[in-house]
């Protein structure tokens, strides 16, 4: 990895995401939307969104010329429309903090803390389909990812949890807690194959991996990363990305990291530790473009190069707490 760039961020980064031959960064506080150069940072336009503008956005997805949002407190969804000029908030019914947004190639999903599901058809974004699970353990969800057929999620807990859910209805095929001596919260959600890769906010740093074929306790292995040369570079892993096979986690720690995890061996195989990434301020996600790595945290926004291909899989999540 090499870093290439780094501008300060203010009000605060919140969410990120990339497409369309831009990077599309919110911010708060007032809320807005910022579209910025892929190559120079450069700052293109900053619109401020009116609505709820006291809430800040802390999920952010880009899909077929839209960039569709997730406020953390007000009771909407949102919408970002540029070649219309449109910023389309949508009232929930049921509103709640909400704690993840993906997409297929159909359908916006956004995750609630209250064990609201809701499925939003794309463009339109009317709801298609809503769930409630009543199960403590699907709560705090702090990252959603799709593979297959299924929507997993990894709930911010202690003990971790993470939940298998059907796209088509919504509802919990099953549950996965982690044995209680693994007392720990997952904080984002990854797919690599046929594993699923959590960050775990802590210190020493932790990365659960599961097996999605034995989705079972017996299923899940923890590594713990070692401390490096600097003592504590690798801890409070927060956000995560997988990209070119290998897992890349931003780490909350002073100043701010990025590791690149082997899948395979677990195993740290390259690490930026450097302040222009932020000083021990929260990760607010990765995205990925044409060999480069862009890393957004309350206070910087950086490109680091990393080669590799456009990942198969990508998470547009946040965590609470010791956020995401």
């Amino acid at each position: 990895m090499e870093l290439v760039s780094s501008i300060a961020i203010s009000p605060s980064g919140t969410a990120v995401t990339v497409g369309g031959g831009y990077l599309y960064v919110f911010v708060y506080h007032p809320t807005a939307i910022r579209r910025y150069n892929l190559d120079t940072l450069a700052l293109v336009d900053n619109t401020q969104i009116s609505s709820v503008s006291s809430n800040d956005i802390r999920g952010a997805v880009y899909s077929d010329g839209l960039v569709y949002g997730a406020y953390y407190s007000g009771a909407y969804v949102l919408k970002v429309d540029y070649a219309a000029g449109l910023i389309t908030p949508v009232a929930r019914a049921n509103g709640n903090m909400l704690h993840a947004v993906t997409t297929d190639a159909n359908y916006v999903y956004f995750i609630m803390a209250n064990g609201y599901r809701d499925k939003y058809t794309k463009g339109g974004l009317s709801l298609a389909t809503r769930y409630y699970s009543s199960d403590a353990r699907t709560r705090t969800c702090s990252g959603a990812v799709i593979s297959g057929r299924y929507l997993y999620t990894a709930n911010s807990m202690t003990p971790g949890a993470f939940t298998k859910i059907n796209l088509d209805t919504l509802e919990t095929v099953a549950n996965l807690s982690f044995p209680t001596v693994i007392n720990n919260r997952c904080n984002d959600v990854s797919i690599i194959g046929d594993h699923l890769y959590s960050p775990m906010y802590m210190a020493p740093g932790k990365i659960a991996k599961v097996d999605l074929s034995n989705f079972t306790q017996e299923g899940v292995t923890v590594t713990t990363l070692p401390l490096g040369a600097g003592n504590n570079e690798n801890t409070n892993p927060e956000r995560c990305l997988a990209v070119g096979g290998y897992l890349y986690v931003q780490c909350r720690t002073s100043p701010n990291s990025i590791i690149k995890v082997d899948p395979n061996t677990m195993q740290i195989v390259d690490t930026i530790w450097h302040a222009d990434l932020g000083s021990f301020v929260q990760c607010r996600g990765l995205a990925y473009a044409d060999g480069y790595l862009y890393s957004l945290t309350n206070t910087r926004l950086a490109k680091i190069y990393v080669g590799g291909d456009e990942p198969a899989v990508q998470s547009y999540s946040f965590v609470i707490g010791g956020d995401l």
